[in-house]
């Protein structure tokens, strides 16, 4: 067989409208497939691993115009959608931090008493509906109360109240307003963190004891990875695992289950929460094989370990890592 030829793929990316937007001409092999140039493209130009699996490639401009697969050898010219081929900057990763919730005084509160309160662990990437959604879980609000209940920052002058695809990020202190901050019978041990803040005034209820499987609530840091020994081989490896466990029948039969049981919008957020102690189970069992934590604390770490360059530049990761988040969807 004739040695691998050096080439280069023009490719044109395509607004929503179809019209030609910025174009990039790639050096690779004539042997390269399409999931190649999507793993070079999404090194060229910082895709994150959503951004890299939306990215469609075609030999026409026209949406249905041969349309490829990943599996498919790459023609001399592409054209490109649902991504853009300019450089941006990486957002940080998102990490687990804990967030402290006060009740809103009521209106004839004197302002002298302190705030009752309630510590949660959560992704500074969830959104406010999902915040609501996982003290809903924890201290057994009804649903009413979970639809009624306003999280609101403070502001001079006055409250701002947060919307619902708001993210997280940085804020560390929320007000609840059309909610109690006390925790109900029935109400999920696998979320809250215990209150430990001397400065506040615990809710008269009992505080909730930590379950043994609750992550500690601190933040992933890349020195901690130094211990880990992850190669290129280990990870792959681990990717296998990941692939057989998510995609077994029986781990589809169940996220599928928790689809239908989740419909319309406050189904979705209970799906956010259910489906991320769903892959936990998961997690818990391959991750500690090389080296992580089971929690996640451990997905975070993981996922820092894979943004190493030898990791991000193999076509093969990043093929197993588009696969994977079709599974877990």
């Amino acid at each position: 067989a004739e040695a691998p030829r050096v080439v280069h793929v023009r490719i044109t990316a395509l607004t929503s409208g179809g019209a030609e937007a910025e174009t990039a001409r790639v050096e690779c092999h004539d042997q390269a497939t399409v999931a190649d140039v999507r793993g070079i493209l999404a090194r060229l130009f910082a895709w994150d691993l959503g951004t890299s699996t939306a990215a469609q490639f075609s030999i026409g401009k026209r949406e249905k115009d041969g349309q490829l697969l990943d599996a498919d050898t790459v023609p001399k010219a592409l054209f490109l959608r649902g991504a853009a081929l300019c450089r941006r900057a990486r957002a940080a990763p998102p990490e687990l931090v804990e967030v402290v919730f006060s009740g809103m005084p009521a209106d004839d509160d004197d302002g002298e008493g302190e705030p009752f309160f309630f510590r949660l662990s959560a992704m500074t990437d969830c959104t406010t509906a999902e915040l609501r959604a996982q003290l809903r879980d924890a201290l057994g609000w009804s649903e009413s109360e979970c639809k009624h209940a306003r999280l609101l920052l403070k502001r001079a002058g006055g409250f701002v109240s947060l919307k619902d695809n708001e993210r997280l990020d940085a804020r560390r202190a929320i007000i609840v307003h059309g909610a109690p901050l006390e925790r109900r019978g029935g109400a999920s041990d696998i979320v809250p963190v215990p209150p430990a803040a001397p400065a506040l005034k615990s809710c008269p209820a009992a505080a909730p004891k930590r379950a043994a499987a609750v992550p500690e609530a601190t933040p992933v840091v890349l020195a901690e990875q130094k211990a880990v020994d992850f190669n290129l081989e280990r990870s792959l490896s681990l990717q296998r695992e990941l692939l057989d466990s998510f995609g077994a029948d029986s781990f589809q039969r169940r996220l599928k289950k928790l689809r239908e049981e989740c419909q319309g919008p406050a189904g979705a957020r209970r799906y956010n929460v259910e489906r991320l102690k769903l892959l936990l189970t998961v997690h818990g069992e391959v991750l500690p094989r090389y080296g992580f934590e089971g929690g996640l604390p451990g997905v975070m770490a993981m996922m820092a370990a894979f943004s190493a360059p030898v990791l991000a530049a193999s076509a093969e990761v990043q093929r197993n890592g588009a696969i994977l988040e079709k599974l877990i969807g």
